[in-house]
């Protein structure tokens, strides 16, 4: 049985890359306790839009969000407190 010179080499560079990853840990998240986290997230927002900025509810800055532009159409934005 004779094995081709390409399929040998294949299997030789799949094995050695195979044995070669490293796996990391990922870092634990930074956990905050209830209260800070019920005052963070619950204070009021906006929605900054390219044209217009509205009121947007409560809750953590950074969400996409939406506002009506002055032409009558939704204008998508992003959430700053």
């Amino acid at each position: 049985m004779r094995i081709s010179r390409t399929l040998l080499i294949t299997l030789c560079l799949s094995a050695l890359a195979s044995s070669c990853t490293e796996i990391a840990d990922a870092p634990a998240p930074t956990r905050r306790p209830k209260v800070a986290a019920a005052v963070v997230d619950n204070s009021p927002r906006q929605c900054t839009t390219r044209q217009t900025q509205c009121y947007y509810g409560t809750g953590p800055a950074g969400e996409p969000c939406s506002c009506w532009s002055s032409a009558g159409a939704p204008d998508h934005g992003v959430t700053t407190k």
